[in-house]
């Protein structure tokens, strides 16, 4: 299939989706805007150098279309908060059903005065000038049609508003559930998160699959934060083995504020994770973690992005893989300091062990220092378990499973290790335990 033929698919539901889909006139430009980039640039393929590594070809051997009307009130969504939400962890709860909003809860309208917990289709439809002046605003189409895909086809998702001087001390859980028919859908959540000065938030996304066929997930978020925040974001993808999950958050970083990531990816039979963090003021700090497990013949490739704009910011970064029959991993991360960015702390980390001898992992860390008083390091490795371990397990009376689990458990925790809320931290340490088992 050309790509031009792969482009053309979308440009057909696009046409299907203005007829049916009533938007204000500054959102339809929005929408042009993101259609108008994908015709002139069409979707990527292995010669594009940011998608070298990671072939989606077989994306395109499926068509997929949008949900039809009633598909989403037709979906069981009573139990659906308590089926997919992370087991023991209170607080406000957003439910999303093939990308469009099903239900909140009732927490979400019991918050401090100018927070909102809403769909981003309920806030546009009220006109919320908020979300207008920042929606499309930080995601970025150049080097990610997906991008530009997701704008085109904008229509709900999850909107976040949290004012100056509020910490919210309960999280605010995002719950993506797919619940499809026979054929197979593809969805477009938006996520928009804004949060003021002196404030303090923390949310977790979960995408999984309730029901239906084989459907592709297209997903953009966009958070901008002000001075003196802290923001937590945490990403569970775990989604059905056949499905396709393309994923981009573009995160603005105000001074003196703390942004701290964490993605982790154990679904899908293609995944991609695109994070793209500008530090936009002086102490400015962000810390972004990544988790993937790749079985079969999955594909997980993590891109991300960490400009250095201005003085005195620090960024940390530690994703780790575990890898095993044919499965392939892609990290891509890249530390781009400006001219002006003196004094910048910048390090970055990407382990991979690979649990068969068919598994693979490509990595790329990459430095791009346009100032000269700095620190900065990279560092990659890829190994197997270590077998002076592994004996010395034995040794002590552990089985060869037992002692292959107990590393690789081991291998992971340094990155859960670095979740600070402690329901999340044990379900996904409970995810690699079934993922080993």
């Amino acid at each position: 299939m050309t790509n031009h033929d792969r482009t053309t698919r979308f440009l057909d539901e696009y046409e299907r989706f203005k007829a049916v889909q009533p938007t204000p006139d500054w959102l339809h430009t929005i929408h042009e805007s993101g259609m108008s980039h994908l015709r002139s640039v069409g979707l990527p393929t292995s010669k594009d150098e940011q998608w070298r590594f990671t072939d989606i070809a077989s994306l395109f051997e499926t068509s997929f279309r949008l949900p039809d009307a009633g598909m989403d009130d037709a979906a069981p969504t009573g139990d659906m908060i308590e089926t997919f939400g992370i087991p023991n962890l209170e607080g406000h709860v957003l439910l999303l059903v093939n990308g469009k909003l099903a239900r909140r809860s009732d927490s979400c309208d019991n918050v401090p005065e100018g927070v909102e917990i809403r769909g981003l289709a309920e806030s546009v439809a009220a006109g919320a000038r908020v979300a207008g002046d920042n929606l499309s605003r930080y995601a970025r189409f150049n080097g990610n049609p997906f991008v530009a895909l997701n704008t085109a086809f904008i229509a709900d998702g999850a909107y976040i508003r949290i004012p100056d001087g509020v910490a919210l001390d309960r999280p605010i859980q995002i719950l993506h559930v797919i619940a499809g028919g026979a054929c197979n859908i593809v969805s477009y959540p938006r996520t928009l998160i804004v949060v003021g000065d002196g404030s303090e938030v923390t949310v977790v996304e979960r995408y999984v699959t309730a029901a239906g066929s084989q459907y592709f997930t297209n997903a953009v978020g966009e958070l901008t934060i002000g001075h003196r925040s802290r923001v937590n974001l945490y990403k569970l993808q775990q989604e059905r083995s056949d499905a396709f999950h393309i994923g981009s958050l573009s995160a603005h970083v105000g001074a003196d504020s703390y942004f701290n990531s964490h993605v982790a990816s154990a679904g899908a039979a293609l995944s991609r994770h695109d994070i793209h963090v500008t530090l936009d003021d002086e102490r400015a700090e962000c810390r972004l973690n990544g988790l993937y497990l790749g079985r079969d013949r999955q594909v997980v490739d993590n891109h991300t992005r960490i400009d250095h704009t201005m003085p005195n910011c620090n960024s940390y970064e530690l994703y780790k893989g575990i890898l095993d029959d044919r499965s392939r991993g892609v990290f891509n991360g890249k530390i781009h300091v400006h001219p002006d960015a003196q004094k910048t702390d910048a390090k970055q980390t990407n382990r991979a062990l690979l649990l068969s001898d068919d598994a693979r992992v490509n990595t790329k860390p990459e430095l791009e220092i346009y100032a000269d008083d700095v620190k900065c390091t990279h560092g990659a490795t890829i190994g197997q378990l270590d077998d002076a371990a592994v004996f010395y397990l034995r040794s002590r009376g552990i089985s060869r499973e037992g002692a292959h689990a107990i590393l690789t458990q081991a291998f992971a925790g340094e990155a859960i290790a670095n979740v600070t809320v402690e329901p999340l931290r044990k379900h996904m340490e409970s995810v690699v335990s079934e993922w080993l088992a």
